[in-house]
């Protein structure tokens, strides 16, 4: 959707990761593995082209208005 091939698996890890670094007790990126930093910098271009994108095209935006279109669309 965004230009960025990533799994269904690989999406799940990213979530993961950063679920557990913003709620604590998870990666350290000022220590982290280059896998760490590799799939970090992954997450990165995902949210960069798609934030690109939302501010550029309303229908894509809109797929992330509430929490039920997300769902429906990404779910």
């Amino acid at each position: 959707m965004v230009g960025v091939e990533i799994t269904s698996d690989e999406a799940g890890v990213l979530y993961d990761d950063r679920s557990a670094h913003v709620h604590g007790g998870g990666s350290n990126y000022t220590e982290a593995s280059d896998e760490a930093m590799e799939r970090y910098n992954r997450f990165e271009t995902v949210l960069r082209c798609a934030l690109l994108r939302a501010g550029t095209d309303a229908a894509f935006c809109k797929q992330f208005s509430d929490d039920g279109i997300i769902v429906s669309t990404f779910g």
